[in-house]
């Protein structure tokens, strides 16, 4: 049976006990937040899912609208935001709400239109002003790297197909191209470096006929 004297050495004790909980439990709320965002893509504000993000070993990635949530984070910890290769990687603090990812890559898809079924287009070319961007695969895709300026335009080409002009934005785009036009532009032909001429042999200068000594008189 407890005495009254233990029971009473309990309730001393009791305030310290609640005090010690209620700090640790405090300070564990007070340092610790939710990691909230979005992730767009930056070219065309739309939301980009199935991104990886990661604090350490703990793993999520963004949903359909582009969300992730990453609960009892460290204040002022820092997560990583790991797109494909289609994007470049962020690293973001906790309290950012909104992660724009800047395209890397521009994949443009080039299909045979009016033609069913639709197959893709070999020999695909994407040309902004004069210069070549990159060459189309034999499953039509062209993939464009560097990714072009933001909004700048870019002609897509083939041989005996109708030329179409499209916008940089986004990392995926599909361009359907008519039979019967007159194809790719020439590109501008190098002009050939110049040749260095030969200098022509210096003629050896004609030695000078040595003076006769003058004879002495005998």
């Amino acid at each position: 049976m407890v005495s009254r004297f233990a029971r009473f050495r309990y309730l001393v004790f009791l305030p310290y006990a609640i005090l010690l909980v209620g700090t640790w439990v405090g300070g564990y709320f007070l340092n610790t937040v939710a990691a909230r965002a979005v992730v767009v893509d930056s070219s065309t504000g739309d939301p980009v899912s199935g991104v990886p993000v990661a604090f350490g070993r703990r793993r999520t990635a963004t949903d359909a609208q582009g969300r992730y949530e990453l609960l009892d984070l460290p204040r002022g910890a820092r997560i990583d935001v790991l797109p494909n290769t289609a994007y470049s990687d962020q690293n973001v603090t906790v309290d950012v709400t909104r992660v724009e990812l800047a395209p890397s890559t521009l994949t443009v898809t080039v299909i045979q239109r009016n033609v069913l079924p639709e197959t893709p287009l070999k020999s695909a070319e994407a040309r902004q002003d004069d210069k070549l961007l990159a060459s189309g695969t034999d499953a039509g895709t062209i993939v464009i790297a560097p990714y072009p300026v933001v909004g700048s335009k870019v002609l897509i080409c083939a041989p005996d197909y109708r030329s179409e002009v499209i916008e940089a934005r986004g990392t995926q785009l599909t361009v359907g191209l008519v039979l019967g036009g007159t194809g790719c532009p020439p590109l501008p032909t190098p002009s050939p470096s110049p040749s260095p001429s030969a200098s022509p042999a210096a003629s050896p200068s004609p030695s000078a006929a040595p003076t006769p000594s003058p004879s002495g008189s005998p």
